[in-house]
């Protein structure tokens, strides 16, 4: 890394750390269990304060795709200010996709008829994950659907279900889950929460017509989700097992995201992973995006210098991460949400991080004072 770029991971680090106690508290723990939840899937569903800061240090310096996370520049008045803002909005889009559920795994929330289809493993909310394949010119990276593959999506913590759709007894939705046709006799029933259990019978539909969960285990996963079978193939390719095979500097060169894509959640080896594939999907598909009249990188810079008060740039922001354009909806079928948790949610990170939304010079200045980038020998 260059000498900037350490220099500004310093930067970055050590507001952070000034600020690590309130956003371990108020953003990185779920409000419905405390920090000191101990069980297997307590542990594999936590997004922790050191996870956060080693995988951003890897994303900051080593990156993937060619890419790398955006810290900012010391060449601008604002130009830190960038860097810290990109990290809140990052921090902002993982409470909302996964953190505040108190899950690494996307978990089974989109009612069809009334009903919580068990088949919402293959896709939520007008979304077909098998079917979520990459773009023309782009096929060499995504996975194959394999109809034999089975996965399971961690358990929820019991105390932290009525966050991921549960009741308030601690009746949560199963865990999402995938196999062959053979495994459960050809097809999947619902979510019963009255017996709190999975009713089996008749077979009920997903949004998209799914009645078994063959070939679905592409569900969102991560602290910012990815889902479908390019996002898991590019994972594998430029991160996991692909690149090492096929001769490319590999940070999970043990991992096959084709065959095993439950691991970003659930390899005791790679703890962090959760963190990485996020960063992943941020450095790839957000700070990259540049489509009509919305550049990322560009209304980030605005979004600075205009005082942190056009708040556009964080609407548009939540459009490229739940649908992937920045004027939803852009998706036939698909569900918009209108922003409004995320923007609030963003707000909240802003002001953890000691900035101010809404005033001209509410994002310069560090916890000490100094403005974000300045040397202390003044």
């Amino acid at each position: 890394p260059s000498p900037a770029v350490l220099e500004g991971m310093y930067v970055m680090d050590a507001h952070m750390a000034a600020n690590k106690i309130v956003l371990t508290r108020e953003l990185l723990t779920n409000p419905g269990r405390g920090p000191s939840s101990s069980s297997a899937s307590a542990a594999m569903n936590d997004f922790s304060y050191m996870g956060l800061r080693s995988s951003l240090q890897t994303m900051i310096t080593v990156g993937a795709a060619n890419q790398t996370f955006y810290i900012g520049t010391p060449s601008a008045e604002n130009g830190r200010a960038y860097g810290l803002v990109n990290i809140a909005a990052f921090l902002a889009m993982s409470v909302e996709d996964s953190i505040s559920h108190g899950s690494c795994d996307e978990v089974n929330h989109d009612l069809v008829g009334g009903t919580l289809p068990i088949s919402n493993a293959c896709g939520q909310d007008g979304w077909s994950y098998h079917d979520m394949t990459c773009a023309e010119g782009e096929e060499m990276y995504q996975c194959e659907v394999d109809p034999t593959m089975r996965a399971t999506a961690n358990d929820v913590d019991v105390s932290s279900r009525r966050n991921s759709g549960g009741t308030d007894d601690g009746r949560a939705p199963t865990p999402l889950y995938c196999g062959p046709l053979t495994d459960y006799d050809g097809y999947t029933g619902h979510w019963d929460y009255v017996s709190g259990a999975e009713s089996t019978h008749p077979p009920v539909e997903n949004g998209s017509g799914k009645t078994d969960v063959e070939g679905c285990c592409w569900w969102g996963r991560g602290s910012i989700q990815i889902r479908g079978v390019c996002a898991y193939g590019k994972l594998n390719y430029f991160l996991g097992k692909r690149a090492y095979d096929e001769g490319r500097p590999s940070m999970f060169p043990d991992v096959d995201f084709c065959r095993d894509p439950q691991a970003v959640c659930s390899n005791p080896k790679y703890p962090d992973l959760k963190w990485i594939a996020g960063m992943f999907r941020w450095i790839t598909e957000v700070q990259t995006y540049n489509q009509g009249d919305y550049s990322y990188m560009q209304r980030l810079v605005d979004f600075v210098d205009g005082g942190l008060q056009d708040w556009t740039f964080v609407h548009g922001l939540s459009g490229i991460v739940t649908q992937g354009c920045h004027e939803p909806p852009c998706a036939f079928g698909v569900e918009f949400e209108d922003g409004a948790s995320r923007k609030a949610t963003f707000i909240r990170t802003l002001k953890l991080l000691g900035l101010s939304p809404g005033k001209s010079d509410g994002m310069t200045h560090a916890a000490d004072g100094r403005r974000l980038g300045e040397s202390s020998n003044r």
